[in-house]
């Protein structure tokens, strides 16, 4: 089995429903994304194609946008009379669940025999 490693990039910003700190303010971050493809035997004309394709996936659904629990309906409401491009989660956005659903959805685009491990980190640079 081999796999191979993909970068990704995305900017969204993202409310962690904490009270009593500073997740709870909506606030953005630049999301870097890594995303193990796994292919037996290896063919990198798919993997070419599968990764064109997730990274579509990334920045039409994630990039500038906003990120939230869908519980969090008062601030989604807000958001979407604006237009404003909104992503609703099932759970927290924190980087884990976002990788979560990253892994999910590349599953769905790739197979999810294809999808090994998913990582996301956000950068946060302090005022």
């Amino acid at each position: 089995m081999s796999f191979t490693r993909r970068r990704y990039m995305f900017d969204a910003a993202h409310r962690v429903a904490i009270e009593d700190h500073w997740w709870n303010t909506l606030h953005g971050h630049t999301f870097r994304v890594t995303i193990d493809l796994i292919f037996q035997p290896y063919d990198e004309v798919e993997l070419t194609r599968y990764a064109a394709l997730i990274g579509t996936w990334i920045e039409t659904t994630l990039n500038r946008a906003c990120i939230l629990d869908q519980a969090d309906e008062h601030l989604a409401e807000a958001l979407y009379a604006i237009n404003s491009k909104t992503v609703l989660l099932d759970c927290a956005p924190t980087s884990a669940n976002i990788a979560e659903a990253i892994k999910k959805a590349v599953g769905e685009i790739a197979g999810a025999e294809r999808v090994g491990r998913v990582q996301v980190s956000g950068e946060y640079l302090p005022p």
